[in-house]
């Protein structure tokens, strides 16, 4: 307490004849110092007559009780605490079980700055013990607010080394526990003990976060594998006893595979509470070269309304001490998780998908990025294979765009019959894992241990000769569309739906036996769309297959993606397919080459030109016929009545002459629509008509 006026206030209302409520608060007027609360206590008496102060040693010389008032009216509004932020300096390893590696390697004492604390000992640790470990207390129990959120935050480091891949290379959690308290603190013994019957460990409640390192096992328990565990009366440092389960999904370190290596990591959770039944929790885990990230934000259900306390935990690898900085608890905003980094990367899980082998075998690459399935004789059914990924979720803006690109190679034929050949790129959380089977009747049959079903995402179907396109969902004709929840080759689900009929070039070009380059991209836009485009084109340029679209269907089929998928068809004397350097990186869109053809041989118009297209009524195709000047920007895109853009039919630069581009409009409904050419300052709108 400090110099100065203080507010104070006392009401008891007697809530039956044998108890009474009692609320008081005592605040200094600049809200420096807060005393206050409500009870319930016994009714010792039903009457009173005076209040007394008793002033106990200090330093001041007078104290005035001003404006003193009795009356009777309802109970006061006791006002909350106020709360500033402060660094925590109750630090000591945890016990029984967890934490016991090294039990004389506390490192603060009495000068140790407030809100760190080190822990050290040996490599490797010592046998039938289990990691190493510390913790931090509030002081005080600290209410998860609904307003703000309740925010902790600070630094840790590894010093001596990382942690490679081992499992669960670090467990840390905040925590709720009524019955801890510090023993020894500021010597190498420092402790948190229990005050109760039971372990220590297995009464806390709050939330358990479990980043991964390096090439290791996801931290698994109850339930599967997770990234944050609830903690419910149990043990905070397990994934088994925490009596919790699993929170939200798997969340993979960034870049793809990153180690938790020597060096400093910022770190902060945020807690907020949304209702009675659940809170939102936020966190990241982020090292200062960017070299590491972990992070996210999940809706939990609401284990406990607060919490007292920090708590690390690590075990393996070759760090011999372990720094926490600046650690500080407040009650603010919730804190924003900064966004994953990103490194490009080669696909390496590969495997057959859903079982679809086509009497082939698996056939394991090189060199990462590689892999194939082939075998004697071309193949005697659908053969499937796919590689997968760590989720990643294309942004908006320059540089954004999620971009594969590699070469597919077809040994003994290509995929001339018809729709026989297709690819994509999907998002599923049912694939499973990569099993490696190298026993069964016809060979290697490395797979995936789920299904082929539940995928979501974007096919491509290449046409082959004068071959009809692919059928997709309603009897539509298409060569590339989307697919929903589905079984990723094929056309005909339920929900999918077609996003273009683009031919071929050459014009009816069999695509033979040969090396394909292929690129597919995929971004957001601003109004919502996805700007999807791909390109498979034979490396003699006998074959070209190409397409860019934007999917502005509602909802989009997804906007995360995690495997590549290629599948032939039986039909063609093809005895093997290998996929070379697949390689996943993000990027701006790929350029996709226009199927505009030039017409009335070398002649260029004087002025710019748009024509009418040719049918009109049509269905589903038009040819529109522009001319141009000077060689230049083109942009021709199809809108409808709204103003809506349902295609952009070209885009880039086009030489000086007359050109054209067939419209498919198989995924459109009846109606008039408007084509609009625009190059530098010439914008030209025309209307078309397709009647179905």
């Amino acid at each position: 307490m400090i110099p100065g006026t203080y507010k104070w206030a006392i009401s008891v209302h007697a809530v039956n004849d044998t108890t009474n409520e009692i609320r008081w608060y005592l605040i200094e007027q600049d809200t420096k110092y807060w005393f206050g609360g409500v009870i319930a206590g016994p009714a010792v008496t039903h009457q009173l007559n005076a209040i007394n102060f008793n002033v106990n040693t200090g330093d001041w010389t007078e104290v005035n009780v001003l404006a003193t008032q009795v009356d009777y009216g309802a109970p006061i509004t006791v006002p909350a605490a106020p709360f500033e932020a402060y660094y925590l300096d109750q630090w000591g390893r945890t016990t029984e079980g967890f934490g016991n590696a090294w039990p004389h390697g506390m490192l603060n004492d009495e000068n140790t700055p407030v809100g760190n604390a080190s822990i050290a000992g040996v490599q490797p640790m010592p046998a039938g013990t289990n990691g190493a470990s510390l913790r931090g207390g509030f002081g005080q129990d600290v209410t998860i607010p609904s307003e703000e959120a309740l925010v902790v935050w600070g630094q840790l480091e590894y010093v001596g080394g990382g942690m490679g891949s081992v499992y669960t290379p670090l467990r840390y959690a905040l925590t709720y526990m009524d019955s801890l308290t510090l023993r020894y603190q500021y010597t190498d013994s420092a402790q948190w003990a229990h005050v109760r019957t039971g372990a220590a460990q297995n009464h806390h409640y709050g939330y358990e976060f479990t980043p991964r390192s390096g090439t290791g096992v996801q931290a698994n328990g109850a339930g599967g594998s997770g990234s944050v565990w609830g903690v419910n009366n149990g043990n905070w440092a397990s994934t088994f006893s925490n009596n919790g389960g699993i929170i939200g999904p798997v969340v993979n370190q960034a870049p793809r595979n990153a180690e938790i290596s020597v060096g400093t990591y910022n770190w902060a959770i945020s807690v907020q509470a949304i209702n009675d039944t659940t809170n939102e929790v936020r966190w990241y885990l982020v090292k200062e070269d960017n070299s590491y990230w972990f992070g996210g934000t999940v809706m939990a259900p609401a284990l406990t309304d607060k919490f007292n306390g920090i708590a690390f935990w690590f075990s393996g690898g070759e760090v011999t001490q372990f720094n926490v900085l600046d650690v500080q608890v407040d009650l603010t905003d919730p804190i924003e998780v900064p966004v994953a980094p990103f490194e490009a990367f080669y696909a390496d899980a590969w495997g057959f998908s859903g079982g679809q082998i086509g009497g082939w075998s698996f056939e394991a690459g090189d060199v990462t990025g590689n892999a194939g399935m082939g075998g004697n004789a071309p193949n005697t059914g659908l053969a499937a294979l796919r590689t997968g990924f760590d989720a990643l979720t294309p942004l908006a803006g320059a540089g954004n765009a999620l971009l594969v690109s590699g070469s597919i190679e077809f040994v003994g034929g290509g995929f001339e019959a018809a729709n026989s050949f297709r690819f994509g790129i999907f998002h599923s959380d049912s694939a499973g894992s990569v099993i490696t089977d190298a026993t069964p009747d016809n060979g290697d049959s490395t797979r995936w241990s789920g299904t082929a079903r539940a995928h979501s995402g974007y096919l491509f179907v290449p046409p082959s000769g004068n071959n009809p396109p692919a059928t997709w969902a309603g009897s539509l004709s298409g060569t590339s569309g989307a697919v929903v929840n589905g079984t990723w080759y094929n056309t005909d689900g339920a929900s999918n739906y077609v996003l273009g009929a683009n031919l071929q070039q050459p014009s009816g070009a069999v695509p033979t036996a040969g090396t394909y380059n292929f690129k597919i991209s995929i971004q957001p836009k601003a109004s919502g769309t996805n700007d999807v485009r791909f390109i498979i084109e034979k490396e003699d340029k006998s074959y070209a297959f190409y397409g860019a679209f934007d999917d502005n269907h509602a909802p989009l089929v997804t906007n995360k993606f995690n495997s590549v998928a290629f599948a032939l068809s039986a039909g063609n004397t093809t005895t093997a397919l290998n996929v070379v350097d697949v390689y996943i990186d993000k990027g701006d869109p790929i350029d996709v080459p226009t199927s505009v053809q030039e017409t009335h041989g070398e002649e260029i118009p004087t002025d710019y030109v748009l024509n009418q297209n040719y049918p009109n009524p049509f269905n589903p195709t038009t040819t529109i016929e522009f001319g141009l000047p000077k060689n230049g920007e083109v942009k021709l895109t199809v809108y409808d009545l709204s103003g809506r853009v349902v295609k952009n039919l070209t885009a880039g630069n086009f030489k000086a002459g007359y050109h054209k581009i067939e419209f498919n409009a198989s995924n459109l409904g009846s109606g008039i629509y408007y084509y609009k050419l625009t190059s530098g300052d010439f914008v030209s709108v025309k209307k078309l008509m397709l009647l179905k």
